[in-house]
């Protein structure tokens, strides 16, 4: 079923299921007419439920409709105002969700699968794309790396105190050490839950030398230096990870 939508201020966000490495969402988006019809290739089990969306980033447009995967296939219909499409950018968003208990019952899950077209539309024809699959697992592990790097600057940033011998400057890092600590330790937590080793070992290493990084020892910066490192290997590793 497809809907079609001349403006809407809001997206709606299915909850989904991943499925795991190696499997994938494929489509593939022809200009059939004047609207957009959306198939694709899929190894996801059948019964699998593709949600798709095609939203104007540059023009007032939301359609939404779904498709049901049989025999590594699905087939979203088509899509887009009935005078065609303005010229300019369009998202063609595709997300899965896992087939199971009855129909109204959600999934709640805790990676995504998504997959995102990025289109150009020109007179009525579909010109530069590109596409771009992340796993919620993916996006949890890079946005917890960008925290890890906040609390990096953070301790290279507390060097000007440590460094100093004004008491005052000296009582700030004390501060700013008996604030920040606490956080690096629930960061070291938080690591535990990451998804994979690859991403989890060097993460979690980044982890606990930040709570010496954010400390006034003499050597913090030794240890701002080595999470550095270790967040920097987290992200090649998260990056690479299918």
């Amino acid at each position: 079923m497809v809907r079609c939508l001349g403006f809407l201020a809001f997206f709606i966000v299915f909850p989904v299921l991943a499925y795991g490495k190696g499997q994938f969402i494929t489509p593939n988006i022809e200009m059939v007419g004047k609207r957009l019809h959306i198939a694709g290739k899929t190894n996801l089990p059948d019964g699998s439920r593709i949600f798709i969306t095609v939203v104007g980033k540059s023009s007032p447009f939301m359609a939404q409709g779904d498709a049901v995967v049989r025999n590594g296939s699905f087939d979203g219909g088509a899509y887009g105002p009935v005078a065609g499409f303005r010229d300019g950018s369009y998202h063609a968003e595709l997300s899965a969700l896992k087939p199971g208990p009855p129909a109204n019952e959600w999934h709640t899950a805790k990676d995504l699968m998504e997959t995102t077209v990025k289109l150009t539309i020109k007179g009525g024809r579909i010109g530069k794309f590109n596409e771009r699959s992340v796993t919620a697992a993916k996006h949890r592990a890079l946005q917890f790396a960008k925290k890890l790097s906040a609390m990096e600057k953070q301790g290279r940033k507390m060097d000007q105190f440590r460094s100093s011998p004004i008491l005052e400057d000296i009582a700030t890092c004390s501060r700013m050490m008996h604030k920040l600590q606490p956080v690096a330790d629930e960061y070291q937590r938080e690591s535990d839950g990451l998804p994979s080793m690859e991403v989890k070992v060097p993460l979690g290493a980044a982890a606990i030398e930040l709570k010496m990084c954010v400390s006034c020892s003499d050597n913090a910066v030794e240890h701002c230096n080595r999470a550095k490192e270790y967040i920097a290997e987290g992200i090649k590793q998260a990056k690479s990870d299918q």
